[in-house]
């Protein structure tokens, strides 16, 4: 079973701020140069696309797939693979900004596991319930 991640605005606000002083770092030579030579206008644009197109794959592409015997997080190219046998515990969780975190949303659930080095992953799937009871009914030993 399948869920995307929730997406809240201050997220949507917060990728575009960093993609707007992306923009604003990499076409400043523009504004301070009459011309500017190809190759940094190549170097520049290319980057720019780069780094742009991996903050949005990293951002759009959140996913978590529970699987028969591991639960899949996946963001970009980030993946985690969490086996039911280790996790402890899964709560509701609201702090985005400490600890290992694959989310779009403060509105989250923190899923701690044995093996993590920082307690845990923070996630926010879209339908919080219907995630932890299909989570319980794969690891029914978990704390909640």
């Amino acid at each position: 079973m399948i869920f995307r991640s929730k997406v809240d605005r201050i997220f949507v606000i917060t990728i575009g701020m960093a993609i707007l002083i992306l923009a604003a770092s990499c076409f400043f030579p523009y504004f301070l140069e009459d011309e500017v030579p190809l190759l940094a206008g190549v170097i520049l644009t290319s980057t720019f696309l780069l780094c742009t197109g991996f903050i949005v794959w990293i951002s759009i592409d959140i996913r978590y797939k529970l699987n028969d015997d591991h639960l899949f997080i996946k963001a970009g190219p980030i993946r985690r693979r969490i086996p039911y046998n280790e996790i402890t515990r899964v709560s509701p969780n609201r702090d985005i900004f400490t600890g290992f975190r694959i989310l779009s949303s403060s509105d989250g659930l923190e899923v701690s596991y044995k093996s993590a080095i920082m307690g845990g992953v923070k996630i926010s799937p879209e339908n919080k319930e219907l995630f932890v009871t299909e989570l319980k009914k794969r690891c029914p030993n978990i704390k909640s």
